[in-house]
């Protein structure tokens, strides 16, 4: 599983910091680029408490469906077969 730093240095070759904030719908890690503007990232529910720091650099990275990247404390493996549509 890929770390989300390593992701942001990836997607973002432009990244020159990243934070972690706390808005009305939970915690974010918002993404400061060398131009000055910000991208900002949703960190999954269940991966953190408002009352405790984030330390960004044990969060994974986890893709969903619609492309999405999502900051996660989980790990994910494959758990089964994988089903091929034709």
């Amino acid at each position: 599983m890929q770390k989300f730093v390593d992701f942001i240095a990836e997607r973002h070759p432009d990244a020159a910091s990243a934070t972690p904030v706390d808005g009305k719908n939970g915690r974010f890690i918002s993404v400061k680029l060398t131009d000055g503007s910000y991208i900002t990232y949703p960190m999954g529910k269940k991966s953190y408490e408002l009352d405790v720091p984030t330390d960004i650099t044990e969060l994974n990275v986890v893709i969903s469906d619609d492309g999405q990247a999502i900051a996660t404390m989980n790990t994910y493996v494959e758990a089964g077969a994988t089903f091929t549509f034709k």
